[in-house]
């Protein structure tokens, strides 16, 4: 009995050293997401969306975050690294209706909690709601070499079908206030000719 205890001792312990590792592993899993999360925008606009990462512990020095959206209704305007966690550029680009980011840390180095990984900036070219979706190809590779991503959420964005104009980007507008403006012009003269008129004669009766 005390053979088969010595025997197996060693064998349990190693087991649960291996399966505590392994808890510690699965336990902890990065997730890549959109902010906002949802937004509503005008026809037109340009507005931003950052790609964002939350490691959930686990140091990591590789993120591959690929997203889909429509191009009826956004079009990409240019895909910004400048507040990025990970400093090496590895893909930055976009085709059709996918954006495509791979993004690293260069030297050795490797990132740990939530941050940005690059941000899209868009504009709005058709109303409707657009859906922004990461694709089966986005990875969280950690410094072992492992995928451990383990969820994305998704964005959506509402376009609206008036034009986000300033007030000189509506000729129509100009042309009203143009317009406006002139009639009260005349109006002023008319009130000024009125008075020099009404004034003249209150002088002529005088004198006469």
């Amino acid at each position: 009995m005390k053979k088969i205890l010595l025997t197996t001792t060693p064998f349990i312990i190693v087991s649960l050293f291996l399966l505590s590792l392994a808890t510690d592993v699965w336990g902890q899993s990065a997730s890549l997401y959109f902010s906002p999360s949802s937004q509503s925008v005008s026809l037109n606009q340009e507005f931003s969306v950052q790609v964002m990462i939350n490691t959930s512990g686990v140091n990591v020095n590789g993120v591959t975050a690929d997203f889909t959206f429509p191009t009826d209704r956004l079009q990409v305007v240019s895909i910004d690294d400048a507040d990025s966690e990970f400093t090496q550029e590895l893909e930055s680009t976009f085709s059709g209706g996918t954006v495509y980011i791979s993004r690293g840390t260069p030297g050795g180095e490797s990132f740990n909690g939530t941050g940005n990984v690059a941000t899209v900036n868009f504009r709005a070219t058709g109303s409707g709601t657009a859906t922004l979706e990461f694709t089966s190809d986005a990875t969280v590779t950690d410094t072992g070499a492992n995928n451990v991503l383990g969820s994305t959420s998704s964005a959506t964005i509402a376009s609206g079908s008036l034009p986000a104009a300033g007030v000189f980007d509506r000729p129509v507008t100009i042309i009203i206030g143009a317009f406006a403006l002139i009639l009260i012009c005349i109006g002023v003269i008319a009130i000024l000719q009125y008075k020099k008129e009404k004034n003249h004669q209150l002088e002529l009766t005088s004198t006469g």
